[in-house]
């Protein structure tokens, strides 16, 4: 499946594009301004410090409530991506199903790349 590039009119596979949002993640992650995990993301929530969430599509439902009920709150914009497997593997870690990111710059890229995947997939701010 195709996605369409609004900027450049050309078509975007899914691969590609999901291949853009795991390295600006790893970037992230290098720069220190991504955060693995429930707890941490609470504590950075809870302290305003935190400019976008990313869940994971298997994510338990009591947590994922939990948790966007709490960036519903704080109005921190919230979206679903791939799997907890998948996250883990992309920072060498176990399964983790929530990811924080703590820079406006990192955060604003990242939605853009979300927002270029297909209309198939679950995409969505709180």
């Amino acid at each position: 499946m195709c996605g369409e590039n609004r900027e450049m009119g050309t078509k975007v596979s899914e691969t590609e594009a999901e291949k853009g949002i795991d390295s600006l993640l790893q970037l992230c992650m290098k720069a220190g301004r991504l955060v693995c995990g429930i707890e941490a993301s609470v504590r950075l929530i809870s302290r305003k410090k935190v400019y976008m969430l990313i869940y994971s599509e298997d994510l338990a439902q009591n947590t994922r409530e939990k948790i966007l009920n709490k960036c519903k709150e704080i109005g921190i914009p919230v979206y679903c991506y791939s799997t907890k497997q998948k996250l883990g593997r992309l920072f060498n870690r176990r399964e983790t199903g929530i990811l924080s990111i703590s820079d406006r710059n990192f955060a604003s890229g990242i939605m853009k790349k979300l927002a270029n995947r297909t209309e198939n997939e679950t995409n969505w701010e709180v």
